[in-house]
């Protein structure tokens, strides 16, 4: 694999080209939830959902120190599941992801 498509199969590089993007980052989201969702079932549950959790929460947590905020993982937790998983079903749809996930990843340089 050469360091071109490096970012494609990267989910943290992912995570900084949305955060990164001026406007719309969903082919980034799209890119980004395929990678997660390895067993192509639509949701990101289980092992997934874990995975994601503790990947936007690690992700979350430098950006925010970047800005001088500093925050715990539990709470950047409950923040992740209360805007990506609103229904509380443990399971985070690429609807639920392409609504919210660009907000929490701006939220820290407002």
């Amino acid at each position: 694999m050469g360091a071109e498509h490096s970012s494609e199969n990267n989910p943290s590089e992912l995570l900084a080209k949305i955060d990164a993007a001026s406007g719309s980052a969903d082919a980034e989201v799209e890119r980004l939830f395929a990678l997660l969702d390895k067993d192509k079932s639509g949701q990101l549950e289980g092992a997934e959902y874990k995975q994601f959790m503790e990947l936007a929460s690690d992700y979350l947590e430098k950006d925010l120190a970047k800005a001088g905020i500093k925050r715990d993982k539990i709470s950047l937790s409950l923040v992740l599941t209360k805007w990506l998983d609103p229904n509380h079903d443990g399971k985070i749809s690429l609807a639920e992801i392409k609504a919210n996930l660009k907000k929490i990843l701006d939220a820290g340089e407002k």
